[in-house]
């Protein structure tokens, strides 16, 4: 079981919550996370003198994450902000506290930079749609996805997935094409 040292109302508060991630049957290694990215949070607020869950102001979390920003990269940044946003968020659905805002609610998640990947070379594609064996269903299928998302081509990515063989259906981000609906297939992905 996880426990934490000081027994106050903050630390008192991120024991229930870890008790709450445990009950729900968590990895032990997501619940060390929240442990000691909210024991970090904790340690924080402490040096402000602020002991109580409802003294806790968006600043103070911006303060935080700051403080965070001269030993993490962005990506441990946004992990820390993502286990004390739970946090708070469970302490607003679980507690309830009359007269209080949620002070997570005001602070924006930080930016974490997404670098683009390399694009594919067209000898590799070419070599990878070669792989794929015409006439079988998983063949037809795979030419069908890389097909659908040239390399280079700045469109969203297409993905087809299909619990039957033989009728696909397309995802394009939220969008579903039912596999009865052929018109609608764009071109390339009928079987050949």
């Amino acid at each position: 079981m996880i426990q934490l040292v000081s027994a106050d109302d903050l630390a008192a508060e991120v024991k229930a919550f870890l008790i709450d991630r445990q009950a729900r049957g968590l990895s032990r290694h997501t619940a060390l996370f929240y442990q000691q990215q909210l024991r970090r949070l904790a340690d924080f607020l402490a040096q402000a003198d602020v002991t109580d869950v409802l003294s806790v102001t968006p600043n103070h979390l911006r303060r935080h994450l700051l403080a965070l920003g001269e030993t993490h990269n962005p990506n441990g940044i946004h992990a820390a902000y993502r286990a004390f946003r739970a946090f708070f968020n469970w302490y607003e659905t679980e507690v309830e506290p009359d007269d209080w805002r949620n002070p997570v609610h005001e602070v924006e998640p930080p930016r974490v930079p997404v670098e683009p990947l390399e694009p594919i070379p067209l000898a590799n594609l070419k070599v990878m749609l070669d792989a794929c064996e015409r006439g079988t269903c998983l063949g037809d299928r795979g030419r069908a996805s890389d097909h659908s998302a040239p390399a280079g081509h700045g469109l969203p990515r297409v993905r087809v997935r299909g619990s039957q063989c033989g009728r696909p259906q397309l995802l394009n981000g939220r969008k579903r094409v039912p596999a009865g609906q052929r018109e609608s297939v764009p071109h390339g992905l009928h079987r050949r």
